[in-house]
Parts: structure tokens; C-alpha cells; sequence
């Protein structure tokens, strides 16, 4: 799965966002200039009145922006974490069976939940708010300069030492980002197993134990969660030292300036509030900056479980979508005698070193019933989940009416086989759903005669 074509789709939408954004930051940076005109104007006794009004539309122009910014930014975000969900469980749903089940349920639902919601603040709002803060960072610096530079100097030795300091809290803030993630999986996953095996959790009166287990689990992500808050909380303050001390800077020196008439009142007016439009945008820029940090760890864990091994596609492959589901097809009756089911010279291992199946043949009639008994483990399972391709043989070949079902395209193969698992399932929705979930388009006919043949009651 890749993130960045999921990403493209929505560059317009996203796009759009930063351009409001950075109109509202230049709104924002006109303020200053415009307040120390009035400022000006009062001193000098002049007309008021378009001063104000452009400040007043400024000011209405910031607002709207934002709101639009920050309105087109989280939809674009909402869009991506959709495509990231729907890519994802369609991954998931085509798999191999046996990628899938190397996996822990629980790591995969805070994947395909948590981290796809982590994702979407990385790589939508971060991502906006860094471009936004870093223009009005910069934005700043450059007409603070162009207002006295011998001030701005004064102030951006404070304010690079708290930056220095901030990258490296951030950074600190991704490592540890990784490690709750994996232990909130360890949890998720450690609660999923005991719940669906709660009967025999219950009568092997281990209640106790595994509460235990799942309090050491969920205590084991509450610490690495408090790391992750105890760094991100370090972010703010850490800027907030450098700026105070910068403010303390500036207001001492231009005071002891405008004294002397070395710097117009106007000018360090607007030189402070630049300072303090300057501070916003730092915080949010570093904040933003963990954030992204936070989001990287689970885009990556995302990434990761989309790369999980897939089933051929049924697009691509040769044959009707919907075969017949008996075990033979129209025009190619089997004789009496003929097999439905062969096995030929069939090995099969979930671990290479000890085959499950090993060198298996035999053939099942077209008609009648066939048992297949054994000692638990002794592969019976398998044998139904090689025939319907869930797994592949590692050597030998599986015929269902004379023909490879390697062959086979998986929606035909699978059609003309009906499964009945030991442990039923139930599925969404009503008996009917379940009961034609494997055909949703069956007639009450259909569903009469499969009722009739499982002796099950109709009413």
C-alpha cells in the first residue's frame, strides 16, 4: 500500500487549504505594520478612519481564512484516512491466510483504527501547520528586520538556542511515539485472544490470571504513554523560555532607544507584536513537528501491515465470476466412479521443517459422503483449506473434476465448494443474510431447499 498516491488524490484539497492558510498569514503580518501607522497617526493628530478600517478588515480577512484553512485541511484529512481504512481492509479481507495469521488480531484493529487516525494528522494538518507557521516564522524575522536588525539579532540568539532544544525533544517525541504504539498493540492483542477463548478462560478458572496479564499489559502502554506526554510537554515550555528572555531583551533596549530617540515608538510597538505573532507560530511549528513525529511511527506501521502477502486477484484472472455451486460443472457429468476430489503426491507445511501433509493421494467420489476422521492435529482441517486454496500445496497438485484448482480462478474454485466450519460464525445483519452470504442473490426457492436439506425448521 502506498501512502503517497493515497495522498495525491487529495493534493488539490490539501492544496487549496495551505493557500488560504498562508493568505490569512500574510493578513496576519500586515497587522503590526498597520497598527504602528496608527500609532503614528494618533501622534500626529491625522484622520483615523482608514487606518481603522483596514485593520478591521485585516482582522476579518485572518478570521475567515483561518476558518476556511482549517475547514479544508481536516476534510482533506478525513478523505485520506477513508482511502487509508478502505485500501487497507481490502488488503486484509484479500490476503493470504497464512500472512494473516502470523498476525496478532489486536495489533492489526489499532493499526487499521489507531494508526490510520494518527496517519491522517501527519500527513494532513501537521503538514499544513508546518508550512503556515514556517511562513509566518519567516515572515516575521524578515520585517523584523527590515524595522532594525540590531534588535533582531538580539532576540534570535535566544530564540535558535529553544529551537535547537525543541528538535531534539521532538525527535525524542518519534521514539518514544513507537514504542506506545507497539505496547497499545500488545494490549489490544493480549485482550482479543482472552475474550475469544473467554469460555475456556472461565472454566479453567483463570479469570483471575488474565485480568492480571491485561493490567500488566495496559500498565506496560500507560507508561510509554506518559513518556510520549511527558516529552510533547516539554515542546512549549521550551520555546516560552527563549521567547521571554528575547521579549525581555527587547523591551529594555527599545525602551532605552525610544528614550533617546534612536527608535520611533511606532516601530518598536510593532517590532514587540511582531515578536509576539512570533511565538505562536515557533510553538506550532515544533508542535506540529512532534505531531508529525507521532504520525511517521504509525504511517509506517501502516505501511507495513498493507504490505501483507495478497491472494491472486479474481480481476485478472481467466473464468466466470459465478460457476455453479455443485461439485461438477454443466456439460462435464462425472460417471459413476468418477472423482470429484483428487489428491495427487499433496505436501503441505505451515513450518517447512514438518509437513502437515506429506505426499498425500487419494481420490473422492462424485457422490455419497465421505468421512475423514483423525486424532486432533492430524491435518484434517488442512486437507479442506488446501482444497479451497486457502493455503497452496508445496508440492503436488489438487484436482476438483479432472481440473487443477491451481488453475482455477479463486472466485469459480470457491463457488463450487460449500464450506460448514466447526464453529459457525455469525455474520451482520439477519438469519436470511447469514444464511445467503455466500450467495446474496438467492431466491426464497434457494433458501427453502437449503433449509429442507440442513433439516432446519422454517418458521
Amino acid at each position: 500500500m502506498n501512502i503517497s498516491v493515497l495522498v495525491r488524490r487529495h493534493r488539490l484539497l490539501l492544496g487549496l487549504g495551505v493557500l488560504l492558510g498562508l493568505a490569512g498569514t500574510a493578513a496576519t503580518l500586515l497587522q503590526p505594520l498597520l497598527i504602528g501607522d496608527l500609532i503614528g497617526a494618533v501622534a500626529h493628530d491625522e484622520d483615523l478612519t482608514w487606518s481603522i478600517a483596514w485593520i478591521g478588515a485585516l482582522f476579518a480577512a485572518d478570521a475567515l481564512l483561518a476558518a476556511a484553512h482549517f475547514y479544508l485541511i481536516g476534510r482533506a484529512g478525513e478523505n485520506i484516512v477513508l482511502d487509508m481504512r478502505t485500501t487497507l481492509t481490502g488488503r486484509l479481507l484479500r490476503s493470504q491466510i497464512r500472512s494473516f495469521n502470523k498476525l496478532e488480531h489486536g495489533d492489526v484493529f489499532t493499526r487499521t483504527l489507531a494508526d490510520t487516525s494518527l496517519a491522517r494528522v501527519a500527513l494532513s494538518s501537521s503538514v499544513a501547520q508546518l508550512i503556515t507557521a514556517g511562513f509566518t516564522t519567516v515572515g516575521c524575522i524578515v520585517v523584523m528586520a527590515w524595522i532594525d536588525w540590531r534588535m533582531l539579532l538580539g532576540t534570535v540568539g535566544w530564540l535558535g538556542v529553544a529551537s535547537a532544544l525543541a528538535l531534539l525533544i521532538a525527535r525524542a517525541v518519534r521514539q518514544a511515539a513507537v514504542a506506545n504504539r507497539d505496547d497499545t498493540s500488545a494490549y489490544g492483542s493480549g485482550l482479543l485472544r482472552a475474550l475469544g477463548a473467554l469460555t475456556t478462560v472461565k472454566a479453567s478458572r483463570a479469570e483471575g490470571r488474565e485480568a492480571e496479564h491485561l493490567r500488566d499489559l495496559a500498565d506496560t502502554a500507560r507508561l510509554s504513554g506518559i513518556r510520549v506526554t511527558k516529552l510533547s510537554a516539554l515542546l512549549m515550555p521550551a520555546m516560552n523560555v527563549g521567547t521571554q528572555v528575547s521579549l525581555a531583551v527587547v523591551i529594555a533596549w527599545g525602551m532605552a532607544r525610544t528614550a533617546t530617540g534612536d527608535l520611533p515608538v511606532a516601530d518598536l510597538t510593532a517590532f514587540i507584536m511582531y515578536l509576539f505573532y512570533l511565538v505562536s507560530p515557533l510553538v506550532m511549528f515544533f508542535m506540529a513537528l512532534g505531531e508529525l513525529q507521532q504520525g511517521r511511527a504509525a504511517i509506517s506501521r501502516v505501511t507495513e501491515l498493507g504490505a501483507i502477502e495478497q491472494e491472486p486477484d479474481p480481476q485478472n484472472r481467466p473464468g466466470p465470476a459465478h460457476a455453479p455451486r455443485s461439485g461438477r460443472r454443466p456439460g462435464n457429468r462425472p460417471g459413476p466412479g468418477t472423482a470429484s476430489i483428487a489428491f495427487e503426491d499433496v505436501t503441505f507445511g505451515y513450518d517447512a521443517a514438518t509437513p502437515t501433509v506429506h505426499g498425500l493421494s487419494f481420490e473422492l467420489p462424485a457422490t455419497g459422503v465421505t468421512a475423514i476422521v483423525g486424532p486432533s492435529g492430524a491435518g484434517k482441517t488442512t486437507l479442506f483449506q488446501l482444497v479451497e486454496r486457502f493455503h497452496t500445496p508445496d508440492r503436488g497438485t489438487i484436482r476438483l473434476d479432472g481440473q487443477d484448482t491451481a488453475a482455477m480462478p479463486l472466485e469459480q474454485l470457491r463457488s463450487r465448494i460449500g464450506l460448514v466450519e466447526q464453529e459457525a460464525p455469525l455474520m451482520r445483519g439477519t438469519i436470511r443474510d447469514n444464511l445467503t452470504y455466500a450467495r446474496p442473490d438467492a431466491t426464497d426457492r434457494n433458501v427453502a431447499e437449503a433449509l429442507r436439506a440442513a433439516h432446519l425448521p422454517r418458521s
